[in-house]
């Protein structure tokens, strides 16, 4: 581990450098991840259907959706946490999703901000309640967006209609009551 400090040290001239590149190096990691998840579910999208103008055209418009998903799914997670650490008796400090924050001043004020720090998707800052360290409720903090991540997916499998809109769960039991429907 020391060898690759001193590598990273003997690479980046100052800390202050070594540390964005680290970053940039994170975000290009992250995006390559991001690409073949989209990559892997359009190759399983085109196993299904033939492969024509029609289906490549389909493909690179719902490409952008999959980034643009990936930031709600953040925005929900970070909410999730917020939610939580607000249960636990944590106190707001900051929320960021992407390059954007929200957060409360020194005196108290909420405001918002851009940063250019862009490896973090996205990041719940609270400061825990005063207690001993072995009761600290960190565990429904760190839970929280992940429960409100599953509750949301678990809530579109249940069939119900809410102003026209279907649930993933009232299609599937549409389909299950009428096989002319399939």
């Amino acid at each position: 581990m020391a060898a690759v400090a001193a590598l990273l040290s003997f690479l980046f001239a100052n800390e202050k450098r070594m540390v964005e590149q680290m970053h940039k190096i994170l975000d290009v990691i992250l995006n390559i991840i991001n690409l073949i998840i989209c990559l892997f579910i359009l190759g399983n999208i085109f196993s299904l259907y033939p492969l024509n103008i029609q289906t490549i055209y389909g493909a690179i418009l719902i490409l952008p959706f999959f980034f643009v998903w990936q930031k709600i799914h953040i925005a929900i997670h970070e909410v999730g946490r917020l939610i939580a650490g607000r249960i636990s008796g944590y106190t707001f400090q900051q929320v960021r999703i992407g390059a954007f924050a929200i957060y409360k001043d020194a005196s108290g004020t909420l405001r918002f901000s851009r940063l250019k720090l862009r490896a973090i998707g996205g990041q719940c800052l609270m400061n825990p309640p005063v207690t001993e360290a072995e009761q600290c409720p960190c565990i429904l903090y760190l839970l929280g967006g992940s429960l409100l991540n599953l509750f949301i997916g678990i809530s579109n499998l249940l069939p119900h209609k809410f102003r026209g809109f279907l649930t993933d769960g009232y299609q599937i039991m549409i389909l299950n009551s009428d096989p002319t429907m399939k």
